[in-house]
């Protein structure tokens, strides 16, 4: 047992692959129920992408039971504030019981892949909806671990192109 009173948890962080990228759409759907299949898929080949994105991907959490239960996308960009900085558009941590472990085992995920490619700053986005939104304790997890809210940002959707 930890000091909190919880067990500990034999969890296991992995990149995704290509292959794999199918088995993270249930966790896809957690947040972004009107995800398709195929809008996840184009979605995940252009993350996977070496020639557009040669310092980015997916991070993934896997619980005792063998099942993806966290799910992140990563790339290092410029910051004017900050320089080099590894920025997360993507964070989905789902558990029925524990969903704070398997959070946290993502934050250090990215930290240490942060600190691998010389960042000076990780920016973790959340999102405001479904299961994994802002209320659900993200903000408060991620303020324990040392980040602090920086921006806001809005969303305005524009109609398709004709």
């Amino acid at each position: 047992m930890s000091r909190s009173g919880r067990a500990l948890r034999q969890l296991t962080t992995r990149t995704l692959t290509a292959e794999n990228v199918p088995q993270a759409f249930p966790l896809i759907q957690t947040s972004f129920p009107e995800i398709t299949l195929e809008d996840w898929r184009r979605f995940a080949e252009t993350v996977l992408d070496p020639e557009t994105r040669p310092n980015g991907g997916f991070l993934t959490v896997h619980c005792e039971q063998g099942y993806m239960a966290g799910l992140c996308n990563y790339r290092v960009e410029p910051d004017l504030l900050h320089g080099q900085t590894l920025a997360v558009d993507l964070f989905v941590a789902y558990d029925l019981f524990d969903r704070e472990t398997i959070a946290t085992a993502l934050v250090e995920a990215l930290e240490s892949v942060a600190r691998s490619l010389h960042c000076r700053a990780l920016h973790t986005q959340l999102t405001e909806r479904g299961r994994n939104g802002l209320k659900n304790g993200l903000i408060d997890m991620l303020t324990r671990h040392g980040h602090e809210v920086e921006t806001i940002r809005f969303c305005k959707r524009l109609p398709a192109p004709a």
